[in-house]
């Protein structure tokens, strides 16, 4: 999604068109909602010019068509038709768990070192969102209710915090982190390299955001 924020704040909107396009011949079901919620994100809460506007519905339309009737995109939407989200592991397992933890777990976190310990402890059932690691049986847990279940509510918020912290130094960053937060309920990335390298970003952005103002005065 980074590539594609950078083009549309820079306003090279033939490149973010491409970018969506390629996007979606991935067949990945995650990228074709991520894109195009980023873009809609961006035309609604950023100032653009209507004639651009206009122009980016039209760009919109022929993706649509071009999605609908041709055979380039066969697969992306065949498997966008076939994700069923009540049983996708990436949208079910955070409600499976929540179900079964108790009111400290919720609160302060499990007393285990992730959510797949705990299942291998005999605590927790989920068996339609295992999946197999080197031998051993993982559970997939997305982002937001990896954060909730390891560390409880009051980690999650301390955790989107850092988030708003960023959003209150520069409201332009928000179609990017909000299109973070969506995919914290699709990508298990947590606290890993993933996360370092959104902040390190954002802290650029705004420096470099910062300058131009600057320069501008």
């Amino acid at each position: 999604c980074l590539p594609l924020f950078v083009s549309l704040i820079n306003r090279k909107f033939i490149i973010s068109l491409a970018i969506v396009v390629l996007t979606l011949l991935t067949t990945s079901t995650t990228g074709l909602v991520v894109s195009i919620f980023m873009v809609a994100v961006y035309f609604l809460t950023q100032r653009v010019p209507l004639k651009l506007k206009l122009l980016i519905v039209i760009g919109a339309v022929a993706v649509g068509l071009l999605m609908t009737h041709s055979d380039l995109f066969e697969a992306t939407i065949d498997k966008a038709n076939n994700t069923e989200l009540s049983e996708n592991e990436r949208t079910g397992v955070g409600l499976s768990v929540l179900t079964q933890l108790n009111a400290a777990e919720l609160a302060f976190g499990i007393p285990y070192h992730n959510v797949t310990d705990m299942y291998a402890d005999h605590k927790l059932r989920i068996q339609t969102f295992t999946f197999d690691s080197g031998g051993k049986e993982q559970v997939f847990v997305p982002t937001f209710w990896n954060i909730w279940f390891t560390y409880g509510i009051i980690g999650l918020i301390l955790y989107l915090l850092v988030y708003l912290e960023f959003f209150k130094k520069s409201h332009v960053l928000l179609p990017y982190l909000l299109v973070i937060f969506v995919k914290m309920f699709s990508d298990p990335t947590s606290l890993g390299g993933s996360f370092f390298f959104e902040i390190c970003f954002m802290s650029a952005f705004i420096r470099w955001e910062q300058s131009n103002i600057h320069q501008k005065l």
